[in-house]
């Protein structure tokens, strides 16, 4: 995933050969010094940035807060990666400590990020380890604005932290992206709870940006009315059709926090700028716009986005496939340089197994990417694997809470920098929904191409002298039965469907004992360990279908029940 940025300017201004903006304004032309955006500034004709100036004695001041507009293809603007890594925009708030004045929320000379206060003498420093480290809006704005404190995530660049619109807006608010599942905006009242949070969270001193579900079982029916009509509904309609839900509770949403006083908007996921891969029903996001997100949310909106949707390249709307919102909440965080992603469902976290399978499964308060990543792939309902994978490179701080929770209240905490995995078996998971392919004489060439064109994603695929072996996970196949055609078009001669698999995650979980320990446990219950993948995070066996619940409560007795919980902890 990549950040947008705005096109430069239109037809009336030019980058000079030293590197400084000219833009036309209203009283002829000016120079303005690093490309700053002073205080009363906008879209003139032409998509050219207007810079006017107000009660400035000299370039490089200028009263007011800066601001700037982000829209692509409006905004003439310097890039924010160009010439040592520089964006400054000066204003009249305070003293601006650093070498050439930056101001709120931007990069200075030396990387060095500054953040002017209103009212308070000098400025408060987060000094850069690099041009392009990362910068967070207000990072560590609260309580004493003043004294320096080094960038946490260094190697990224800043983006999005700078101060515009109202004046009165505190410069040194974090960004909090919050999503809200089916479950949790399932008819008015909860709707209106989930209002009530958010409206809490502002009131905290945060901006919010707000990812939401389809209420309940929306999506489930607007797919059972499609396949009424058709067995096998053409895909580019079903986007069309399925991405009306998120849209409804994104309006209603907005209407709600309207009646409790908050000025808030809502977005689609093409207006808030997230795109993806051409594939219909289950595409992937390969870049993020939020422009307008950040404008609105400078104005001290809330910004509400309709999750599991986007825009394709070629301006379709697209669907990001089950778990499609939490992936829209992560890449949205990520692309905000949001302070956390707080993730709210109808469990207060993440478990050991899933607890209507397992009844004593335990609470796992805190945990890395990797281990939930491990997880997610091996069929667990906790978040979408390609969301926790998008908080993994970006590092983002993913919060798992219960909606109906107080705060304060139980969560578990996903994070880079967390306490460290200890070694063993941190969690169960069964997946009763897969198939297994095998094939002899296929080139790897063919079954890549047979899985491209049915959009079949493989788990645990061994390809070995022209055989094939492969899992399916078929929750994750938009169409199994045009999938099943082609692979057994494809020389796949053997589809055993379904089976389950049930998987240990953890970390070390590569030695020898563990993998005997669960065959051994297996054949105890009756269950025929078909196949075996081990890896140092995750031991799966595929076994018949009816005994994965069986096996999945004798593999939590053993592995983690019965290891003392000092000992499963982090750290």
């Amino acid at each position: 995933m990549s950040i947008g940025r705005a096109r430069r300017g239109g037809p009336g201004s030019r980058e000079q050969p030293s590197g400084v903006w000219v833009a036309d304004v209203a009283k002829g032309e000016q120079e303005v010094d690093g490309g700053c955006a002073c205080s009363e500034s906008g879209v003139g004709e032409g998509g050219v940035w207007v810079m006017r100036e107000v009660g400035c004695d000299h370039v490089g001041r200028s009263a007011g807060i800066a601001s700037e507009h982000r829209t692509e293809g409006l905004a003439a603007r310097r890039d924010r990666e160009g010439s040592r890594g520089i964006l400054k925009r000066p204003i009249g708030c305070g003293d601006v400590q650093g070498l050439g004045g930056c101001t709120v929320g931007s990069f200075g000379d030396g990387g060095c990020f500054t953040i002017p206060v209103g009212g308070v003498e000098g400025a408060r420093k987060v000094r850069a380890k690099g041009n392009q480290a990362q910068s967070r809006r207000g990072l560590g704005c609260r309580g004493d604005h003043q004294g320096e404190k080094e960038s946490e995530d260094p190697g990224r660049h800043g983006r999005g932290v700078y101060a515009r619109g109202d004046p009165g807006l505190n410069p040194c608010m974090t960004i909090v992206v919050q999503k809200f599942g089916g479950s949790s905006v399932a008819d008015l009242a909860r709707i209106g709870r989930v209002a009530d949070r958010v409206a809490a969270t502002q009131r905290e001193g945060h901006q919010v940006c707000v990812v939401v579900s389809a209420m309940g079982k929306t999506t489930d029916q607007l797919l059972g009315q499609a396949r009424e009509l058709s067995p096998k509904p053409i895909r580019r309609e079903l986007d069309m059709l399925l991405s009306v839900g998120e849209r409804i509770t994104m309006a209603l949403l907005a209407i709600a926090l309207h009646e409790r006083g908050l000025d808030a908007i809502s977005f689609t996921g093409s207006q808030s700028g997230i795109l993806t891969n051409d594939r219909h029903f289950d595409a992937r996001i390969i870049e993020v716009r939020p422009f307008r997100i950040e404008d609105e949310l400078a104005r001290g909106r809330v910004v509400i986005v309709a999750g599991y949707q986007g825009m394709s390249y070629r301006r379709e709307i697209t669907t990001l496939g089950r778990g499609g919102s939490d992936t829209t909440a992560v890449a949205l965080a990520a692309a905000l340089g949001a302070d956390r992603c707080e993730i709210y469902s109808d469990v207060d976290g993440v478990y050991s197994a899933d607890p209507r399978v397992v009844a004593d499964a335990r609470h796992i308060p805190a945990m890395g990417y990797e281990v939930l990543q491990e997880m997610a792939e091996a069929g667990a309902r906790v978040l979408h694997a390609e969301a926790v994978e998008f908080a993994r490179r970006e590092r983002i701080a993913i919060y798992a809470r219960r909606t109906d929770d107080p705060a304060g209240g139980r969560e578990t905490v996903i994070r880079r920098d967390g306490p460290g995995e200890s070694s063993g078996v941190r969690a169960v998971v069964g997946d009763h929904a897969v198939a297994w392919i095998r094939g002899d004489g296929v080139s790897l060439g063919e079954i890549s191409a047979a899985a491209e064109r049915a959009q079949i994603p493989f788990r645990d695929l061994v390809m070995v002298d022209g055989r094939c072996d492969a899992l399916v996970p078929l929750g994750r196949v938009p169409d199994w039965a045009l999938a099943r055609a082609v692979l057994l078009a494809s020389g796949v001669h053997t589809l055993e469907e379904p089976v389950a698999t049930v998987s240990l995650v953890g970390s070390g979980l590569d030695a020898p004992k563990v993998l005997t320990e669960a065959v051994g446990i297996a054949e105890a219950v009756g269950a025929p360990v078909r196949r075996a993948v081990v890896t140092p995070l995750r031991v799966t066996v595929t076994v018949p279908a009816g005994d994965a619940d069986a096996l999945t409560r004798c593999f939590h007795d053993v592995f983690v029940r019965a290891v003392p919980l000092e000992t499963t902890r982090d750290g």
